[in-house]
C-alpha cells in the first residue's frame, strides 16, 4: 500500500465485489483461495468489476510443498499429503483444484466469457525456519479435520512428528 498511489487495495466477497462497483477494476488477484469459491459467480462478478475487456484476472494457487535441498523432507511431506488424500482429510476440490492446477476453474472461467492464457509455474524459493514450516502446515485443512478428528490430542504436531 505504501508507495502505491494509485492503487485501491480492497477485500471482500468474491462473487459481488461489493466495495469495488460497476468498471472500477483494472487487475483482480486470488491468492490460495479460488478453489473455495462458486466460480461462475465470481466470474460475473468479475465481468462487473472490470474496466474493460483488457482487466487482468489473476488466480494463484499452489502445490504440495518441495524442500529441494531437503529431499528426505520433500518425500515425508509428499507421504503426508497423500495419506491426507487417501484417508479424506483433503476435501474433493483440493484434488479438482489444486492438483490440477486450477485446470477446471480456468476451464469455468472460460465458459463464463474469460479469454484465458497459458498456466503459468514458477518456483517460491523463500528460505524458512523449521517453525516456519511447522506454521504452515499447520494451516492446512487437512491436518485441521485431523486434528478435529482425534479430538486435538496435538493431532496436527503428531502427523507433522510421523511425516
Amino acid at each position: 500500500r505504501k508507495g502505491f498511489n494509485n492503487v485501491d487495495f480492497q477485500v471482500g466477497d468474491a462473487t459481488s465485489f461489493d466495495k469495488i462497483g460497476k468498471h472500477k477494476a483494472d487487475l483482480i488477484t486470488v491468492f490460495q483461495a479460488a478453489h473455495w469459491f462458486d466460480i461462475p459467480a465470481f466470474a460475473n462478478a468479475c465481468r462487473r468489476a472490470a474496466t474493460s475487456n483488457s482487466t487482468v484476472v489473476g488466480l494463484v494457487t499452489y502445490s504440495t510443498l518441495e524442500t529441494p535441498d531437503n529431499k528426505e523432507l520433500s518425500a515425508s511431506i509428499a507421504a503426508m499429503d497423500r495419506m491426507l488424500h487417501k484417508k479424506g482429510y483433503w476435501p474433493v476440490e483440493r484434488k479438482i483444484h489444486i492438483d490440477e492446477k486450477y485446470a477446471t476453474i480456468n476451464a469455468t472461467m472460460a465458459d463464463n466469457g474469460w479469454e484465458l492464457s497459458e498456466n503459468k509455474t514458477w518456483p517460491n524459493t523463500v528460505p524458512v525456519t523449521n517453525g516456519h514450516l511447522i506454521a504452515y502446515l499447520k494451516t492446512w485443512s487437512a491436518l485441521d479435520r485431523y486434528d478435529t478428528k482425534h479430538k486435538n490430542v496435538g493431532g496436527v504436531d503428531v502427523v507433522i512428528d510421523k511425516y
